[in-house]
């Protein structure tokens, strides 16, 4: 249980500094979260890369809009753009490189 907390909480606060990598975009979805009723929607990515030639690693990154105003247009240009990028810069965990997030430059523009 402590070991989950202390690994979310390094993602959070220490991911920023982590080494980067390139990955490759493996599937881009748009989900539902939250109550049925609410209308809060978020983009997420799977990616997978290596690291000095081992792996590949996987992960999954969420974006989700600070608005909602026109929300299903920008989800699906969100999702387009994501698509055709195909490579994408991650951050991983020097010692655990199965801890990973997508770099904030990946998201830019969305």
């Amino acid at each position: 249980m402590f070991e989950d907390l202390f690994d979310a909480i390094q993602l959070k606060l220490f991911s920023w500094s982590w080494p980067l990598a390139n990955a490759t975009v493996s599937e881009v979805l748009i989900e539902r979260i939250g109550d049925p009723d609410e209308k809060r929607l978020r983009l997420s990515e799977c990616y997978k890369f290596y690291v000095n030639d081992d792996g590949p690693y996987t992960g999954e990154s969420f974006w989700e809009p600070s608005f909602s105003f026109g929300l299903v247009n920008r989800m699906r240009d969100a999702r387009k753009t994501m698509k055709q990028k195909h490579n994408v810069p991650v951050r991983f965990r020097p010692g655990d490189p199965s801890q990973s997030r997508l770099d904030r430059e990946a998201w830019r523009g969305l």
